[in-house]
């Protein structure tokens, strides 16, 4: 596969993968009238409604909110009703555990991408966790005999 080609394919599994409700907070003010932004796995470049794409698929993959990996300030809302979040912030688990999460895919489709002339489907954030926080099967899954089945011993 073409680097352009698989560049894109992470890109669009990434967009396919991620759902946040609320745009304006993903910008920091530091009061300096520059806006920073808290990217680590992401082209810092990003454009906002590519970023904003992203972080709703990815909610949707997990069927999450915002507030499942950015912090939010308790009873505090926007005019528009969403929690005020801060989304730089790194001090929960689950956003550190969001990123290791991106290399490893994005390791995945690089490994998929050197296999030569064959075709891979682009994993993403749903091909594992399938709607739910945690991914419905494991590697232990694999051991388990299906209910009813006889045993293996």
């Amino acid at each position: 596969m073409r680097p352009l080609i698989a560049k894109s394919l992470i890109i669009t599994g990434l967009v396919t993968a991620m759902t946040v409700a609320q745009t304006s907070a993903y910008f920091k003010d530091d009061n300096k009238g520059v806006t920073t932004r808290n990217l680590r796995e992401l082209p810092k470049n990003i454009s906002h409604d590519e970023l904003i794409a992203i972080m709703r698929n990815i909610s949707v993959a997990l069927g999450v909110k915002c507030g499942y990996c950015h912090v939010e300030t308790p009873g505090q809302f926007t005019p528009e009703g969403h929690p005020v979040t801060n989304f730089a912030s790194d001090d929960k688990v689950t956003k550190r555990i969001a990123r290791r999460m991106m290399r490893m895919t994005k390791d995945i489709n690089e490994k998929l991408d050197d296999m030569g002339d064959h075709e891979f489907e682009t994993i993403q954030c749903a091909t594992c966790h399938r709607g739910h926080q945690h991914p419905s099967e494991g590697l232990d899954s694999m051991f388990r005999s299906p209910a009813g089945a006889p045993s293996r011993r």
